[in-house]
Protein backbone atom coordinates (compact mmCIF):
# COMPACT_ATOMS: atom_id res chain seq x y z
CA UNK A 1 0.00 0.00 0.00
CA UNK A 2 1.22 3.56 -1.25
CA UNK A 3 2.28 6.25 1.62
CA UNK A 4 -0.36 8.53 0.44
CA UNK A 5 -3.21 5.58 0.63
CA UNK A 6 -1.98 5.31 4.22
CA UNK A 7 -1.72 7.87 5.95
CA UNK A 8 -5.13 8.80 3.74
CA UNK A 9 -6.39 6.73 6.63
CA UNK A 10 -5.63 9.35 9.35
CA UNK A 11 -8.18 11.83 7.59
CA UNK A 12 -11.68 12.05 9.04
CA UNK A 13 -13.49 15.49 8.89
CA UNK A 14 -13.15 18.30 6.79
CA UNK A 15 -13.21 21.87 8.23
CA UNK A 16 -10.66 24.07 5.85
CA UNK A 17 -8.75 23.30 2.70
CA UNK A 18 -5.31 23.89 1.64
CA UNK A 19 -4.58 22.12 -1.62
CA UNK A 20 -1.36 22.59 -4.21
CA UNK A 21 0.73 19.49 -2.36
CA UNK A 22 0.37 15.74 -1.48
CA UNK A 23 0.73 16.72 1.89
CA UNK A 24 -2.26 18.42 2.88
CA UNK A 25 -2.54 20.60 6.25
CA UNK A 26 -5.49 20.70 8.63
CA UNK A 27 -6.20 23.80 9.95
CA UNK A 28 -8.27 25.11 12.87
CA UNK A 29 -10.33 27.48 11.26
CA UNK A 30 -12.09 29.15 14.72
CA UNK A 31 -10.55 32.58 16.50
CA UNK A 32 -8.78 31.76 19.97
CA UNK A 33 -10.26 33.46 22.78
CA UNK A 34 -8.09 36.11 23.82
CA UNK A 35 -4.86 35.12 26.02
CA UNK A 36 -6.77 36.88 29.58
CA UNK A 37 -9.68 34.79 29.09
CA UNK A 38 -7.81 31.18 29.83
CA UNK A 39 -6.66 29.64 33.21
CA UNK A 40 -3.00 29.56 33.46
CA UNK A 41 -1.23 26.35 33.52
CA UNK A 42 0.97 25.50 36.64
CA UNK A 43 4.75 24.20 35.82
CA UNK A 44 6.02 23.38 39.63
CA UNK A 45 9.81 22.69 39.51
CA UNK A 46 10.70 19.42 41.05
CA UNK A 47 14.49 18.73 40.19
CA UNK A 48 16.86 20.94 38.37
CA UNK A 49 20.37 19.30 37.53
CA UNK A 50 23.37 19.08 35.74
CA UNK A 51 26.79 17.15 35.47
CA UNK A 52 27.50 18.23 38.69
CA UNK A 53 25.33 15.28 39.42
CA UNK A 54 27.40 12.60 37.66
CA UNK A 55 30.91 13.46 38.81
CA UNK A 56 32.60 10.28 36.50
CA UNK A 57 30.81 11.52 33.62
CA UNK A 58 32.57 14.46 31.42
CA UNK A 59 30.47 17.49 31.57
CA UNK A 60 27.58 17.93 28.93
CA UNK A 61 29.01 20.21 26.23
CA UNK A 62 25.94 20.06 23.86
CA UNK A 63 22.62 18.22 25.14
CA UNK A 64 20.74 17.00 21.86
CA UNK A 65 17.76 15.46 23.31
CA UNK A 66 16.24 14.37 26.82
CA UNK A 67 13.29 11.71 27.11
CA UNK A 68 11.23 10.77 29.99
CA UNK A 69 9.62 7.86 31.62
CA UNK A 70 5.80 8.01 33.03
CA UNK A 71 7.50 7.59 36.22
CA UNK A 72 9.49 10.62 35.75
CA UNK A 73 13.25 9.42 35.40
CA UNK A 74 14.73 11.13 32.97
CA UNK A 75 17.19 10.37 29.86
CA UNK A 76 19.87 12.92 28.52
CA UNK A 77 22.33 12.37 25.63
CA UNK A 78 24.96 14.63 24.98
CA UNK A 79 26.60 15.29 21.65
CA UNK A 80 30.23 16.24 23.12
CA UNK A 81 30.56 13.08 25.04
CA UNK A 82 28.69 10.54 23.29
CA UNK A 83 26.90 9.35 26.25
CA UNK A 84 23.49 9.00 27.98
CA UNK A 85 22.59 9.99 31.38
CA UNK A 86 20.00 8.51 33.64
CA UNK A 87 18.37 10.39 36.78
CA UNK A 88 14.85 9.64 38.95
CA UNK A 89 12.39 12.21 39.11
CA UNK A 90 14.62 13.73 42.23
CA UNK A 91 17.52 14.24 40.30
CA UNK A 92 19.14 11.24 41.62
CA UNK A 93 21.67 9.39 38.79
CA UNK A 94 20.40 5.94 37.83
CA UNK A 95 22.52 5.04 34.96
CA UNK A 96 25.70 6.55 32.68
CA UNK A 97 26.58 4.44 29.28
CA UNK A 98 27.17 4.80 25.52
CA UNK A 99 30.13 7.05 25.16
CA UNK A 100 32.36 7.82 22.26
CA UNK A 101 33.10 4.77 19.42
CA UNK A 102 32.05 2.34 16.93
CA UNK A 103 31.67 -0.78 19.10
CA UNK A 104 28.10 -2.12 20.66
CA UNK A 105 26.56 0.52 22.59
CA UNK A 106 28.73 3.29 21.25
CA UNK A 107 27.79 6.16 19.73
CA UNK A 108 29.68 8.81 17.25
CA UNK A 109 27.17 11.24 16.54
CA UNK A 110 23.82 11.14 18.27
CA UNK A 111 21.26 13.05 17.12
CA UNK A 112 17.42 11.92 19.02
CA UNK A 113 15.86 10.07 21.52
CA UNK A 114 12.31 8.02 21.31
CA UNK A 115 10.68 5.54 23.15
CA UNK A 116 9.29 2.20 21.32
CA UNK A 117 6.05 0.77 22.34
CA UNK A 118 8.16 -1.96 24.65
CA UNK A 119 9.82 0.68 26.83
CA UNK A 120 13.01 0.47 24.75
CA UNK A 121 15.20 3.84 24.46
CA UNK A 122 16.50 4.17 20.97
CA UNK A 123 19.21 6.54 19.74
CA UNK A 124 19.81 7.66 16.75
CA UNK A 125 23.27 7.80 15.43
CA UNK A 126 24.10 10.02 12.50
CA UNK A 127 27.97 8.88 12.89
CA UNK A 128 27.65 5.26 12.58
CA UNK A 129 24.35 4.95 10.52
CA UNK A 130 23.03 3.17 13.16
CA UNK A 131 20.20 3.30 15.59
CA UNK A 132 20.42 1.25 19.33
CA UNK A 133 18.10 0.01 21.72
CA UNK A 134 18.76 0.27 25.24
CA UNK A 135 16.79 -1.08 28.29
CA UNK A 136 15.48 0.64 31.65
CA UNK A 137 19.44 0.41 33.54
CA UNK A 138 21.19 1.27 30.05
CA UNK A 139 21.89 -2.44 28.73
CA UNK A 140 22.12 -2.37 24.71
CA UNK A 141 19.18 -4.57 23.62
CA UNK A 142 19.70 -4.42 19.97
CA UNK A 143 21.45 -2.36 17.27
CA UNK A 144 20.19 -1.77 13.81
CA UNK A 145 22.08 -0.55 10.69
CA UNK A 146 20.18 1.67 8.31
CA UNK A 147 20.22 1.28 4.36
CA UNK A 148 22.41 3.79 2.13
CA UNK A 149 19.40 5.03 0.86
CA UNK A 150 17.82 6.11 4.34
CA UNK A 151 17.64 9.98 4.82
CA UNK A 152 18.45 9.75 8.67
CA UNK A 153 19.03 13.35 9.87
CA UNK A 154 15.87 13.10 12.40
CA UNK A 155 13.77 16.76 12.81
CA UNK A 156 11.54 14.46 14.72
CA UNK A 157 10.95 10.83 14.78
CA UNK A 158 8.71 8.78 16.99
CA UNK A 159 7.60 4.37 16.94
CA UNK A 160 4.37 3.82 15.74
CA UNK A 161 4.24 0.38 16.19
CA UNK A 162 7.29 -2.07 17.46
CA UNK A 163 8.62 -2.50 13.69
CA UNK A 164 7.55 1.36 12.37
CA UNK A 165 9.22 4.20 12.49
CA UNK A 166 7.78 7.42 11.23
CA UNK A 167 10.90 10.22 10.89
CA UNK A 168 11.04 13.68 9.30
CA UNK A 169 14.59 13.70 7.67
CA UNK A 170 16.60 15.65 5.50
CA UNK A 171 17.19 14.39 1.54
CA UNK A 172 19.86 15.61 0.01
CA UNK A 173 19.68 13.87 -3.19
CA UNK A 174 17.31 16.34 -5.54
CA UNK A 175 18.76 18.99 -4.10
CA UNK A 176 21.27 21.20 -2.69
CA UNK A 177 22.88 20.65 0.91
CA UNK A 178 22.04 24.60 1.62
CA UNK A 179 18.47 23.89 1.06
CA UNK A 180 17.42 19.86 1.18
CA UNK A 181 14.15 18.60 0.62
CA UNK A 182 12.27 17.87 3.74
CA UNK A 183 10.68 14.44 3.78
CA UNK A 184 8.11 12.50 5.81
CA UNK A 185 9.46 8.70 6.06
CA UNK A 186 8.00 5.07 7.34
CA UNK A 187 10.81 3.08 8.14
CA UNK A 188 10.52 -0.72 8.62
CA UNK A 189 12.92 -1.88 11.51
CA UNK A 190 14.04 -5.55 10.99
CA UNK A 191 16.54 -7.46 13.46
CA UNK A 192 19.76 -6.30 11.84
CA UNK A 193 18.66 -3.19 9.49
CA UNK A 194 16.26 0.15 9.10
CA UNK A 195 15.11 0.83 5.84
CA UNK A 196 12.34 3.28 4.07
CA UNK A 197 9.27 1.70 3.28
CA UNK A 198 6.99 5.00 2.41
CA UNK A 199 8.44 8.98 1.33
CA UNK A 200 6.36 11.69 0.72
CA UNK A 201 8.40 14.96 -0.06
CA UNK A 202 6.88 18.57 1.63
CA UNK A 203 7.78 21.06 -0.40
CA UNK A 204 5.57 23.67 1.86
CA UNK A 205 8.21 23.72 4.19
CA UNK A 206 10.46 27.42 4.25
CA UNK A 207 13.57 27.39 5.25
CA UNK A 208 15.84 30.17 6.72
CA UNK A 209 17.06 33.14 4.91
CA UNK A 210 20.45 32.50 3.95
CA UNK A 211 23.23 35.45 2.95
CA UNK A 212 25.89 34.03 0.28
CA UNK A 213 29.03 36.07 0.14
CA UNK A 214 31.75 34.96 -2.32
CA UNK A 215 34.95 36.40 -3.97
CA UNK A 216 37.49 34.52 -5.74
CA UNK A 217 39.28 32.81 -2.91
CA UNK A 218 36.09 32.85 -0.51
CA UNK A 219 32.62 31.74 0.15
CA UNK A 220 30.50 32.01 3.18
CA UNK A 221 27.49 30.77 3.91
CA UNK A 222 25.06 32.08 7.06
CA UNK A 223 21.59 31.94 8.61
CA UNK A 224 20.53 35.63 8.11
CA UNK A 225 19.62 36.78 12.15
CA UNK A 226 15.93 36.38 13.29
CA UNK A 227 14.71 34.13 10.32
CA UNK A 228 12.37 31.72 11.32
CA UNK A 229 13.52 27.70 11.34
CA UNK A 230 10.53 25.36 10.20
CA UNK A 231 9.58 23.39 13.26
CA UNK A 232 8.28 19.39 12.88
CA UNK A 233 6.90 16.99 15.02
CA UNK A 234 4.89 13.52 15.11
CA UNK A 235 2.80 13.31 17.75
CA UNK A 236 1.41 10.23 19.41
CA UNK A 237 -0.83 8.70 17.21
CA UNK A 238 1.47 9.30 14.50
CA UNK A 239 0.49 12.40 12.78
CA UNK A 240 2.77 15.10 11.26
CA UNK A 241 2.85 18.69 12.55
CA UNK A 242 4.42 21.35 11.25
CA UNK A 243 4.91 24.73 12.75
CA UNK A 244 5.76 28.23 11.08
CA UNK A 245 7.43 30.37 12.64
CA UNK A 246 7.10 33.23 10.66
CA UNK A 247 2.90 33.42 10.66
CA UNK A 248 2.73 31.50 14.16
CA UNK A 249 1.15 28.19 12.99
CA UNK A 250 1.01 24.83 13.65
CA UNK A 251 -0.77 22.74 11.50
CA UNK A 252 -1.53 18.93 11.36
CA UNK A 253 -0.73 17.27 7.62
CA UNK A 254 -1.82 14.15 6.38
CA UNK A 255 -0.69 12.98 2.49
CA UNK A 256 -4.82 12.45 1.33
CA UNK A 257 -6.87 15.43 -0.54
CA UNK A 258 -8.61 16.06 2.80
CA UNK A 259 -7.52 16.62 6.36
CA UNK A 260 -8.96 16.38 10.39
CA UNK A 261 -7.96 18.82 12.74
CA UNK A 262 -4.85 20.75 13.83
CA UNK A 263 -3.60 23.49 16.52
CA UNK A 264 -3.72 27.57 14.94
CA UNK A 265 -0.59 29.70 17.18
CA UNK A 266 -2.28 33.51 16.86
CA UNK A 267 0.61 35.09 18.09
CA UNK A 268 1.49 39.05 17.59
CA UNK A 269 3.92 40.14 15.78
CA UNK A 270 7.23 41.21 17.41
CA UNK A 271 9.60 43.73 15.95
CA UNK A 272 13.24 43.10 15.73
CA UNK A 273 14.55 45.93 17.62
CA UNK A 274 18.20 47.81 16.76
CA UNK A 275 19.24 46.63 20.66
CA UNK A 276 18.40 43.00 19.27
CA UNK A 277 20.22 43.26 16.21
CA UNK A 278 23.45 44.91 18.08
CA UNK A 279 23.27 41.94 20.52
CA UNK A 280 23.25 39.44 17.53
CA UNK A 281 26.40 41.26 16.27
CA UNK A 282 28.45 41.67 19.40
CA UNK A 283 30.20 38.27 19.88
CA UNK A 284 28.88 36.36 16.66
CA UNK A 285 31.78 34.57 15.16
CA UNK A 286 30.31 34.24 11.82
CA UNK A 287 29.53 38.27 11.79
CA UNK A 288 33.17 38.41 12.86
CA UNK A 289 34.27 36.20 9.94
CA UNK A 290 32.12 38.00 7.48
CA UNK A 291 33.53 41.47 8.86
CA UNK A 292 37.01 40.06 8.28
CA UNK A 293 36.49 39.13 4.55
CA UNK A 294 34.04 41.28 3.50
CA UNK A 295 34.59 44.30 5.34
CA UNK A 296 31.90 46.15 6.73
CA UNK A 297 29.77 46.59 2.94
CA UNK A 298 29.23 42.73 3.36
CA UNK A 299 28.09 43.41 7.36
CA UNK A 300 25.88 45.94 6.15
CA UNK A 301 24.46 43.56 3.02
CA UNK A 302 23.64 41.19 5.81
CA UNK A 303 21.81 43.46 8.04
CA UNK A 304 19.53 44.28 5.28
CA UNK A 305 18.53 41.30 4.86
CA UNK A 306 17.13 40.60 8.81
CA UNK A 307 13.28 40.44 8.82
CA UNK A 308 10.93 43.44 10.56
CA UNK A 309 10.08 40.73 12.87
CA UNK A 310 11.08 37.82 15.47
CA UNK A 311 10.19 34.36 14.75
CA UNK A 312 6.74 34.27 16.33
CA UNK A 313 7.07 30.52 17.58
CA UNK A 314 10.45 28.29 18.33
CA UNK A 315 8.74 25.22 18.68
CA UNK A 316 6.24 22.88 20.21
CA UNK A 317 5.45 19.58 21.51
CA UNK A 318 3.19 17.04 22.70
CA UNK A 319 1.15 15.78 25.49
CA UNK A 320 0.04 12.08 25.95
CA UNK A 321 -3.35 13.39 26.61
CA UNK A 322 -3.02 14.94 22.88
CA UNK A 323 -2.52 18.54 23.68
CA UNK A 324 0.16 20.95 21.82
CA UNK A 325 2.41 23.20 23.71
CA UNK A 326 3.89 25.70 21.63
CA UNK A 327 6.41 27.77 22.49
CA UNK A 328 6.38 31.21 21.85
CA UNK A 329 9.98 33.43 20.88
CA UNK A 330 11.81 33.92 23.79
CA UNK A 331 12.03 37.66 22.45
CA UNK A 332 8.91 38.09 24.32
CA UNK A 333 9.93 36.43 27.71
CA UNK A 334 8.99 37.88 30.76
CA UNK A 335 12.44 37.72 32.72
CA UNK A 336 13.30 33.95 32.13
CA UNK A 337 10.37 32.64 31.28
CA UNK A 338 8.78 31.78 27.85
CA UNK A 339 5.30 31.67 27.53
CA UNK A 340 4.04 28.37 26.26
CA UNK A 341 0.25 28.19 24.60
CA UNK A 342 -1.51 24.64 25.56
CA UNK A 343 -4.42 23.58 23.27
CA UNK A 344 -6.32 20.52 23.06
CA UNK A 345 -6.39 17.97 19.75
CA UNK A 346 -8.38 20.14 18.38
CA UNK A 347 -7.30 23.30 18.32
CA UNK A 348 -8.78 25.17 21.03
CA UNK A 349 -6.35 27.09 23.16
CA UNK A 350 -6.71 25.16 26.97
CA UNK A 351 -4.13 27.37 28.48
CA UNK A 352 -0.55 29.24 28.95
CA UNK A 353 1.85 28.00 30.97
CA UNK A 354 5.23 29.78 31.46
CA UNK A 355 9.00 28.13 32.03
CA UNK A 356 12.47 29.33 31.47
CA UNK A 357 13.26 26.12 28.69
CA UNK A 358 14.77 25.97 25.53
CA UNK A 359 12.83 25.54 22.18
CA UNK A 360 15.34 23.06 21.42
CA UNK A 361 15.85 20.30 22.28
CA UNK A 362 12.66 20.04 22.02
CA UNK A 363 10.98 19.40 25.85
CA UNK A 364 9.11 15.91 26.60
CA UNK A 365 6.00 15.34 28.56
CA UNK A 366 4.60 12.33 29.83
CA UNK A 367 1.87 11.34 32.36
CA UNK A 368 2.21 14.98 34.13
CA UNK A 369 5.83 15.49 33.64
CA UNK A 370 7.77 17.81 31.68
CA UNK A 371 10.94 18.05 30.97
CA UNK A 372 13.40 20.71 29.09
CA UNK A 373 16.92 22.10 28.76
CA UNK A 374 17.55 25.36 30.74
CA UNK A 375 20.30 27.76 29.52
CA UNK A 376 22.16 30.61 31.81
CA UNK A 377 23.32 33.69 30.09
CA UNK A 378 27.00 31.91 29.35
CA UNK A 379 24.96 29.11 27.90
CA UNK A 380 25.48 26.71 30.31
CA UNK A 381 23.30 23.68 30.53
CA UNK A 382 21.00 22.02 32.53
CA UNK A 383 18.21 20.00 33.03
CA UNK A 384 14.39 21.12 34.45
CA UNK A 385 12.00 18.66 35.49
CA UNK A 386 8.31 19.88 36.47
CA UNK A 387 5.13 18.75 37.59
CA UNK A 388 1.99 19.90 35.28
CA UNK A 389 -0.75 20.93 37.02
CA UNK A 390 -3.78 21.93 34.73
Amino acid sequence: MSQAKRLARLATTTTCVLTGSLLTAAMGCDRQPPAESVDPVQLELVARFDTDATPAAAPWGSIIDVELRADGSVFVVDGLSRTLSAFDSSGVPLAHFGGRGRGPGELEGPAGLTWDPDGHLWVVDLGTGRLSAFGPNGELVTTVQATGATPFTPLAIRFTTPSSLRVVALDFSGGSPEQPMAVLVDLAVAENTVEPVGLAPMPFVRWPDLFDFRTDDIALLMVVPFSPEPLFGIDPSGHLWYGDGASGRVDRWVVADSFDVASVQDASPLPVTSTDIQATLEGNPDIEELEVTGGASAVAELMERIPENHPRIEGFFFGDDESIWVMRSAAEAEGDERAIDVFDGSGQLMGIARAPLAATPRPRMRDGWLVGVMRDELGVESVALFRVQM
